[in-house]
């Protein structure tokens, strides 16, 4: 399936498409286990559902949007019951959310359908949003601790919004929309004053994350639809033919040559479509196979974000 489990010292938390939610601990027993379909309703759609679990300090947060009833959940993570549940309309999404703490206040921010939206993380209580917002199904929202930046298919729909506003801050909070970025599914990534897209057409587009203004555009080697990477000192892209092109983090723009292009096999029919990050490894996941990258050209990826 395409979620992705989280983990903490107690144990991995697992949640399938078929509605399993699953906690287990570190010995692969079981600790608890849910079906949220049978709690609350089959899931409505063509395409499953793909939202990750969200780790934060105090409860376990995980999306459903899908074209039945739709809910974002806290959950507690000993017990598995719910801490609060906000019901929400079929919105059909892809996303995971992002959790972030601004003025002291931890918090929840969901792109989804036609809207982006944060979510007080005590309560589920709905803080602020922004409505009207163009195919940002897939690609999840990105933060550098002041602006929320989310990834659209759709020309115009990859906007930055300013943190700290309360209720509907679609004409309030807005810093931009770029002009000409898309982004099919990789996330964005905000490194110092740059927000770098990647899409389904192997275009790497780099913004200004002032106002949102195209810097430069150049060719990776496939269409790419995992998200990038930063580390102190270097950036990884990730193109779904296996080719993982790496970059000197100081010294990025259209014409600066990759430090290396590391190649991973990649089967005809099969895609490169993500990754984690490990203590001296990059675990990379196709359709097919789940492979873990040499320590040696992981070695820059310990301490990343």
């Amino acid at each position: 399936g395409a979620p992705t489990p989280a983990v903490d010292e107690a144990g991995a938390y697992i949640f399938f498409e078929s509605g399993d939610l699953v906690a287990l601990d570190h010995e692969g027993k079981t600790r608890w286990v849910r079906s949220l379909t049978k709690e609350y309703g089959d899931f409505v759609g063509g395409h499953g559902v793909g939202s990750s679990l969200v780790m934060t300090p105090t409860v376990l947060v995980l999306l459903v949007d899908h074209e039945g009833p739709s809910y974002l959940l806290g959950i507690d993570k000993e017990t598995g019951e719910n801490v609060w549940k906000f019901d929400r309309d079929p919105r059909v999404s892809w996303t995971t959310p992002l959790y972030l703490e601004h003025d002291g206040v931890p918090q929840i921010v969901v792109s989804s359908n036609e809207e982006l939206a944060s979510f007080r993380l005590a309560d589920g209580e709905k803080l602020w949003w922004v409505d009207g917002v163009k195919r940002n199904t897939v690609a999840s929202p990105t933060t550098n601790g002041e602006v929320v930046v989310i990834g659209s298919s759709e020309p115009l729909n990859s906007l930055a919004i300013a943190l700290g506003g309360k209720g509907d801050v679609t004409e309030s909070h807005l810093k931009w929309r770029a002009e000409s970025v898309t982004s099919s599914f990789g996330s964005p990534l905000v490194v110092d004053e740059t927000v770098f897209f990647v899409n389904r057409a192997g275009a790497l587009q780099a913004t200004n994350l002032t106002d949102g203004s195209l810097q430069w555009e150049r060719r990776l080697p496939a269409s790419t639809w995992a998200s990038p990477l930063a580390t102190p000192s270097r950036l990884y892209f990730f193109a779904n033919n296996g080719q993982t092109v790496v970059f000197d983090r100081e010294n990025l723009d259209e014409e600066a040559p990759p430090l290396a292009t590391n190649i991973l096999t990649v089967g005809e029919e099969d895609k490169l479509y993500g990754y984690a990050v490990s203590t001296g490894q990059i675990v990379m996941r196709t359709g097919r196979k789940l492979m873990s990258a040499n320590s040696n050209v992981a070695k820059t990826a310990q301490t990343a974000h």
